[in-house]
C-alpha cells in the first residue's frame, strides 16, 4: 500500500493519507524490483567473468615463466 505526499510543507515529503494501489502500479512495482534484482546478477556476473579471465592471463603469465625463463643480470 502507498501513501500520498503533501508537498507544500517546504519540500519536505510526509505522507497524508494512505492510497490503494492500481494492479498497474502494483505490476510496475514489481518490474521495478526484478529489473534491480537482474541488475545485481548481471553485475555479480560480469564480476566473475573478469576474475576468470584475470585468473586465467595469471595461470598463462607463470606458465610462460617456466618455459621461457629470463636472465637475469
Amino acid at each position: 500500500m502507498r501513501t500520498s505526499v503533501d508537498n507544500r510543507n517546504g519540500g519536505h515529503d510526509r505522507p497524508t493519507s494512505p492510497v490503494e494501489l492500481t494492479i498497474e502500479e502494483k505490476l510496475l512495482d514489481a518490474l521495478l524490483a526484478a529489473n534491480e534484482e537482474l541488475l545485481q546478477v548481471l553485475k555479480q556476473w560480469d564480476d566473475l567473468h573478469r576474475l576468470a579471465i584475470e585468473r586465467k592471463v595469471e595461470d598463462r603469465s607463470k606458465k610462460e615463466v617456466r618455459l621461457y625463463p629470463r636472465v637475469r643480470e
